[in-house]
């Protein structure tokens, strides 16, 4: 059985999610590609990469950063990067009516506004490498595992109504399918998180991570420079052997792609120098690989 209670919050997309203390498998963040399982299972939410445990406990924001202009020619981007991050303590009730859900993320959406993306990192913390995230379906959803549970789907489709029938494949193959069924303004964002396809990060997406006393707090998908694509369990992620100055510099300094000659090349800017780079291997926004 369908719902049209899930169908409203669809067309919504709240921005806002949560994680809790407990969440299901142990595991807070998932990376998944289009899913429609009809029983559940985690194997189906991590067989793409490991997803992030110990998660910082509370609500979540979705947020997708356009980027790409900066030094480029006008049809190199833009591209995104795209983040979750930690925003306050709670849950939010999945049981509650449509009107409700639409008045909250619609109040906070205005509010979140304000937060400037480049400055969600508390002072200390730093972005770390955790791998990277490739499907080649070219779907990437980034979800809190809260959403994809039986339970969840009941809560969110029929506000917990113990005596409906659901359709748990369905529910999974919506919400991981959301860039391409929902509304136009919606495409990067779905229920639980956000829902994309890879190239609109310029190709194939890294992950980083930044954790504060043990949490993750914030996470990014973004177009990386030189990272390893290491799959390792996110807990085992960081590249100790490596030099943190420059991953920081990795991160921060990247602007984006332009095309000289018919290559494809990285856009960096240091201390106000912009320069490119030929790198190895570089996916071009085109193809993707």
């Amino acid at each position: 059985m369908h719902s049209k209670r899930f169908k409203e919050i669809m067309k919504i997309s709240p921005r806002r999610f949560h994680i809790s203390a407990s969440p299901p498998y142990g595991v807070g963040i998932v990376f998944c590609n289009h899913i429609n399982n009809n029983e559940e299972s985690e194997f189906q939410l991590t067989s793409q990469r490991d997803g992030i445990r110990k998660c910082k406990p509370g609500i979540w924001r979705s947020v997708a950063k356009e980027f790409g202009h900066d030094g480029l020619a006008p049809d190199d981007g833009p591209f995104m990067e795209c983040y979750v991050h930690w925003v306050a303590d709670g849950t939010i009730d999945m049981t509650q009516a449509v009107k409700e859900w639409e008045t909250y993320d619609m109040e906070n959406r205005e509010k979140d506004a304000a937060i400037d993306i480049d400055k969600i990192l508390p002072d200390g913390v730093e972005w770390v490498k955790a791998g990277s995230y490739y499907d080649d379906g070219g779907v990437c959803s980034i979800l809190s595992t809260e959403y994809l549970t039986m339970d969840a789907a009941k809560k969110v489709m029929f506000a917990g109504d113990e005596d409906k029938e659901v359709k748990y494949g369905y529910y999974l193959e919506t919400i991981t399918l959301n860039h391409c069924d929902g509304l136009p303004e919606n495409s990067n964002f779905t229920l639980g998180g956000m829902n994309f396809v890879q190239d609109a990060v310029g190709g194939p997406p890294y992950v980083a991570v930044a954790r504060q006393n043990g949490q993750a707090i914030a996470i990014k998908l973004h177009y990386g420079i030189g990272a390893e694509d290491d799959d390792a369990e996110d807990d085992n992620a960081r590249d100790d052997g490596g030099n943190e100055d420059e991953e920081r510099v990795l991160f921060k300094e990247y602007i984006g792609f332009r095309k000289e000659d018919g290559a494809m090349q990285i856009v960096l800017k240091h201390q106000g120098i912009v320069g490119c780079i030929i790198p190895r291997d570089v996916p071009t926004p085109e193809t993707g690989h």
